[in-house]
């Protein structure tokens, strides 16, 4: 027993050595980050792209012991960002193509404002798209930089490959030691070596993203005097739907008051924030948030009006990339249109819902979002939520003032 608990304390000695080490090396990475590594200006883009843009394999000797491979044997890891300044005739119509060239090479778009567009390319598409851009118009400058990560991939995988073989031992002492005091010690170092283990993870995680991605940011200026640069939805609510998937403080708790915007069944595990007469909000503990309004419709205002003008706020103001579009049916028999998309909001996808519902003079709108992989462990229980809106009834029909 003596010998068991001896073993254990001088590998949690040593690994708490090994766990400051990882640290300190951790830190001064987010520190050159912050910094920023000396990246390389080039007049354009190397054809360096590495087809894979898997992380660095690293061999392991018949010690157990990690090898670093020589890096110039190894394709290299490169992150490209530009900025394109382009002068066009018209900066509304080449927002609209730049935005629907990307989409083509399978990227997305960043962010977008009435003079500048932002996308992610995919890595190996990134030259070709750069020189389209010179068919919109004339280029008065540019700045290409390429960034070589190689060297930082190869050595988070190295701290990586140890921590995970000093988790294991921590593992397999955690299954033999029978003393609570050895074993709570045991417990707190698995636990401090698993937080640095997945911190790593996030790194590789973030910068596989950015190898496989390159940044383009396209900056739009014009001789010719531009008479309507981006054409603005005259209605307000409808410019404003989305937004508050980056805003969340828009969802904060506040009383009750008056009677509900509409009757529906709350999904599970879900809190009311606030319910009124003109909007109700809600959210989950991992980060789901919804919320449900009701608008004034007007003449002519039928459901495929709504759908499109929506869609169209929905892609062009908040930036997001539409999925699907369907016609579906409440529990009460009345049409519905239910619109999907998602989003990426600091390297983190988003999935949404809208369901859009006209029913006499007012236009219904529940919508519903959070990160994708919570999003998808629910979406059962939202679909049945959205189904449930007490909208269309007979008594809602028979009451109405616009029969009588």
């Amino acid at each position: 027993m003596s010998i068991i608990k001896s073993t254990a304390l001088t590998i949690i000695g040593i690994g708490i050595l090994l766990l400051n080490s990882s640290c300190h090396s951790l830190n001064d990475s987010f520190a050159w980050d912050r910094v920023g590594v000396p990246s390389e200006s080039i007049s354009e883009s190397p054809n360096v792209f590495n087809d894979s843009n898997e992380p660095i394999i690293i061999a392991e000797g018949k010690d157990g012991t990690s090898i670093n491979r020589p890096a110039e044997k190894l394709a290299r890891q490169m992150i490209f960002n530009a900025d394109i300044y382009l002068l066009v005739d018209s900066i509304s119509s080449t927002l609209d193509i730049i935005l629907a060239e990307s989409e083509k090479a399978k990227g997305y778009m960043q962010s977008m404002d009435s003079r500048n567009i932002v996308v992610r390319i995919p890595a190996d598409k990134f030259k070709g798209f750069i020189l389209q851009l010179g068919i919109l118009g004339k280029i008065t400058d540019k700045n290409i930089r390429g960034q070589d990560v190689t060297d930082k991939m190869m050595d988070i995988n190295i701290r990586l490959d140890n921590s995970e073989k000093l988790r294991k031992r921590y593992a397999q002492l955690l299954e033999k030691g029978d003393k609570v005091e050895d074993m709570l010690k045991i417990e707190k170092a698995l636990g401090e070596i698993t937080e640095t283990i997945e911190r790593m993870k996030g790194q590789i995680r973030l910068l596989k993203n950015r190898i496989a991605f390159s940044t383009v940011k396209v900056h739009l200026n014009s001789s010719l005097p531009q008479k309507d640069i981006r054409t603005e939805i005259p209605i307000r609510w409808v410019r404003d739907i989305g937004s508050s998937i980056a805003n969340t403080k828009k969802y904060s708790h506040t009383s009750y008051g008056g009677s509900e915007v509409v009757g529906f069944k709350l999904p599970e595990a879900f809190m009311k924030l606030s319910g009124n007469s003109y909007k109700t909000t809600a959210m989950s503990p991992l980060g789901i948030y919804l919320g449900i309004t009701e608008e004034d419709n007007y003449e002519g205002g039928s459901l495929k009006f709504w759908t499109k003008l929506i869609t169209n706020s929905l892609e062009k103001k908040s930036a997001m990339i539409v999925k699907s579009n369907n016609e579906l049916k409440l529990d009460t028999g009345w049409k519905f249109q239910l619109i999907t998309a998602e989003k990426i909001i600091r390297n983190q996808k988003y999935s949404y819902y809208l369901a859009v519902v006209v029913f006499l003079d007012s236009v219904y709108c529940y919508e519903i979002w959070g990160p994708e992989k919570e999003f998808n462990n629910n979406r059962e229980n939202i679909i049945r939520s959205i189904k449930s809106m007490q909208i269309g009834t007979f008594w809602d029909i028979f009451f109405s003032p616009s029969l009588w």
